[in-house]
């Protein structure tokens, strides 16, 4: 059996990225069968927990931003039908970003189950002076 330990920026760069569901799939599929013991330190807890509202935030504008750096190069440099089919579409995909954001929360969601199953090991001062 394999004793994984994941840091806290491992988790919230898998919530960052719905793709990444897959890997939590990987994982919990590897825990119900037994190969692998998540060990979760509270401090990663804490961690996680403080963070994963700044995390939708920025994914959110971190889309918001890039559609509309697009938008800008198009209006400079787009012409004709074309331009504006390209901003129609822009419209429509700044209007679905929120939906993506619940992308990233249902990520959080799916971790947190995940943690749910997890007794977090407590930071003692010998291991805190180890580290």
């Amino acid at each position: 059996m394999l004793n994984l330990l994941i840091d806290t920026c491992v988790w919230l760069d898998l919530a960052k990225d719905p793709a990444q569901q897959k890997i939590l799939g990987v994982i919990e599929e590897l825990i119900d069968m037994g190969e692998v013991t998540l060990l979760l330190p509270g401090t990663v807890l804490k961690e996680f927990n403080n963070n994963k509202e700044r995390i939708i935030k920025e994914s959110n504008q971190s889309l918001s931003s890039a559609v509309k750096r697009t938008r800008m190069i198009v209006e400079k440099l787009g012409s004709g039908e074309a331009k504006k089919i390209v901003l129609d579409q822009l419209d429509d995909v700044n209007y679905k970003i929120p939906s993506l954001g619940n992308s990233t929360s249902n990520c959080i969601e799916n971790i947190e189950r995940l943690f749910d199953q997890i007794t977090p090991l407590p930071a003692t001062e010998n291991i805190k002076l180890n580290a």
